[in-house]
């Protein structure tokens, strides 16, 4: 395998768990500010319990239990939550594949093709059968989608702060994008 095409790849997935690490962030940050605690308190408590819990389908069941309860969020914020879940955790399952893969290549007409093949087991590889392949295309289209995840994270804080009428320093920082309310926006349908 070519060391040019194998770090290439190699560089692309850890740009992309980086994307990640930045939903990961995003989410403690969420809940941060769903209990009116400042979002840059790195060391507060209540951080410091939430980001124990490692599982993050627990972390988001946290959040959602807390937004049930607290005034102010209960009744508006819970379906802007659930969709933002659900996008969650089916891009976890995307970057699951990334983070759990092996490198390969495969002859592709006269060239060889470098990819990398989620979950690998030898006989998913010999009869092609499996989760899908990923070239650098693809895995670049993921960190984007990671990005943008994270991005929407950003905006559920804004507005949760804004829901809890918290003041602005609480919840965003000089220069951000100012999002406007989840309430003037129509966001995708998600079901259960």
């Amino acid at each position: 395998m070519s060391e040019v095409a194998s770090s290439a790849l190699f560089a692309e997935v850890g740009e992309c768990l980086h994307a990640w690490g930045n939903v990961e962030i995003e989410v403690s940050q969420l809940f941060m500010i769903v209990h009116a605690a400042k979002w840059d308190e790195f060391t507060h408590p209540l951080r410091a319990a939430f980001e124990s819990v490692v599982a993050l389908e627990a972390r988001l069941d946290m959040i959602m239990a807390s937004v049930q309860a607290i005034a102010g969020l209960e009744n508006a914020y819970p379906p802007h939550f659930k969709s933002l879940r659900k996008k969650t955790l089916a891009l976890y399952r995307k970057r699951h594949e990334i983070a759990h893969f092996v490198l390969i290549g495969r002859n592709d007409g006269d060239a060889l093709q470098h990819r990398i093949k989620p979950f690998f087991t030898w006989a998913a590889f010999q009869n092609d059968t499996g989760r899908a392949e990923l070239d650098i295309k693809q895995i670049r289209e993921r960190r984007a989608a990671f990005l943008a995840l994270a991005e929407r994270f950003v905006h559920h804080r804004q507005h949760v702060g804004a829901s809890l009428g918290l003041r602005p320093d609480l919840y965003a920082q000089a220069g951000m994008i100012a999002y406007p309310s989840l309430d003037l926006m129509v966001e995708p349908a998600e079901e259960d």
